[in-house]
């Protein structure tokens, strides 16, 4: 007798491995996954905690928005947690929202795109805030879904999810961007009423954002922490971290330098597995009209366009898996979604299971320690004193 499992079944047995993955990695990752961010971010949040306000060394925290460290000292509050396991709780909780989420959205196709998300469980391990704002970006794209293919969403909702985008990464300002791009592309198409609530959404979202601005300005005077837009590398250098940044990207399955001779081993994985894809799939039937897939690719694209420019401008960190990270989760989910279609379910069924099995691979090779991955590691378990 064959067993069969539920997708809701499913959803949580993805959920209990993510969970054991980030758990089990933390007491092993470096400073117990802190960096010079997290520090801070765990200092606004005990200020926070302590009713001292939104402070790090002693006065307002204009470099980062207060939605990250807001939550972490909401869970601590809550529960019996120090504020460094409240951090990784609020990373673990967005997690959970996010298949719940992906659930109520695709019924029985949600464990299909819940497979992606072991893609950030390497950052779900760090005190950083992009796990949450990737989360709620998913969820931004989901309502953008609604408003703009039935507009039947609530714009309460929306607006809310966006101005969190925000309030967790100033880059989170990007939603209106894109939804003040939207609106002109739908007034030259001629969808005057998409244009309309694209452009009013975008518009109260302005006033938003200048309005915490201004907050910064009365509070820490200064808009964001600081000089952001100064001299950066040479021209040269700044170009070739972003295009090797982007190439780790595209790798899925090996975070890790272009020295990593498994770094190419993995490519070599992906291409082939890409090319069995485009023999399955007919691709004539590929368009660009409202649909999630179409929605993901373009909020993911505007991001990952968006956080390149900006790089040229500003010299803060490189553009590796952290800062990349919401681009290409967006399109693991474009490209899930839109294989594993209803309409395409017979090509889906021949490829089913290497895709699953690929994107399974994606969080062991990306978050255990990297030296059980080197092949000098790898031979000298076979031949002691290689």
């Amino acid at each position: 007798m064959k067993l069969v499992f539920s997708p809701g079944y499913k959803l949580l047995v993805l959920g209990a491995f993510y969970t054991l993955l980030i758990c089990g990695i933390i007491p092993f990752a470096p400073n117990q996954g802190c960096s010079p961010d997290s520090y801070a971010y765990l200092e606004s949040a005990l200020a926070l905690s302590n009713g001292e306000g939104y402070q790090w060394h002693g006065s307002w925290n204009a470099l980062w928005p207060l939605g990250y460290s807001a939550c972490i000292a909401c869970v601590h509050l809550l529960l019996p947690v120090s504020l460094l396991w409240a951090s990784k709780l609020v990373n673990l909780l967005a997690l959970y929202v996010l298949l719940y989420a992906l659930h109520r959205t695709y019924g029985d196709r949600a464990y299909i795109l819940g497979f992606a998300l072991g893609y950030f469980t390497k950052m779900a391990v760090y005190t950083w805030s992009e796990t949450l704002f990737i989360v709620i970006l998913v969820l931004v794209c989901l309502q953008l879904y609604h408003h703009w293919k039935h507009e039947s969403a609530n714009s309460f909702y929306f607006l809310g999810l966006s101005y969190a985008a925000f309030l967790v990464r100033y880059i989170g300002g990007f939603v209106g961007v894109s939804l003040a791009i939207a609106a002109a592309y739908f007034q030259y198409t001629q969808s005057y009423r998409r244009a309309q609530w694209s452009l009013r959404m975008a518009s109260t979202l302005a006033v938003g954002y200048s309005l915490y601005f201004g907050i910064n300005l009365w509070q820490g005077s200064s808009l964001w922490g600081g000089a952001r837009f100064v001299e950066t590398e040479p021209l040269p250098t700044l170009l070739g971290g972003i295009a090797q940044g982007w190439f780790n990207e595209f790798v899925l399955l090996r975070d890790a330098p272009v020295e990593d001779t498994l770094l190419w081993i993995a490519l070599g994985i992906q291409v082939i597995l890409l090319t069995y894809l485009f023999k399955i799939y007919s691709w004539k039937d590929v368009s660009f009209s409202l649909s999630r897939p179409s929605i993901y690719l373009y909020v993911g694209g505007l991001y990952g366009l968006i956080i390149t420019s900006l790089r040229l401008l500003s010299p803060f960190d490189p553009l590796n898996y952290r800062l990349l990270a919401p681009a290409t989760l967006l399109g693991c989910l474009a490209a899930l979604d839109w294989l594993s279609s209803p309409l395409r379910a017979k090509q889906w069924a021949k490829v089913k299971t290497p895709i699953l099995v690929f994107f399974i691979m994606i969080p062991l090779t990306n978050l255990l320690p990297k030296e059980l991955f080197k092949l000098r590691t790898l031979f000298q378990l076979i031949i002691p004193n290689l």
